[in-house]
């Protein structure tokens, strides 16, 4: 947490931290979670944030050229907003290792 506020601070953004017990809603394998619902699950909490936020961006995994079906992409992600909250799926166009590195500069 003190290392998302550094980063937060600097990119002038405000921080919330969540916790939620989505991840063992009865589901032992991870990999279901993940080809099938973590972007849901990430727009459900932005839900239930709606009062405090207006977009949410939730960052591809993979570049577009490499997409495949999964819990979250730029199809499904844009459908999980709603009248007051925009969900946007963001940076599909920057390949993961060029995330990575603007993450480690």
């Amino acid at each position: 947490m003190k290392e998302c506020k550094a980063v937060a601070h600097e990119a002038k953004v405000n921080v919330i931290p969540v916790w939620t017990n989505m991840r063992s809603l009865g589901i032992e394998d991870i990999r279901f979670f993940v080809s099938e619902y973590y972007g849901a699950a990430l727009g459900a909490v932005a839900h239930a944030l709606s009062g405090k936020l207006t977009d949410v961006l939730i960052s591809s995994g993979a570049h577009i050229s490499a997409l495949h079906p999964s819990g979250s992409t730029p199809l499904t992600d844009s459908r999980l907003g709603s009248y007051s909250l925009h969900v946007h799926h963001d940076a599909e166009h920057i390949p993961r290792i060029e995330k990575v590195k603007v993450l480690g500069d």
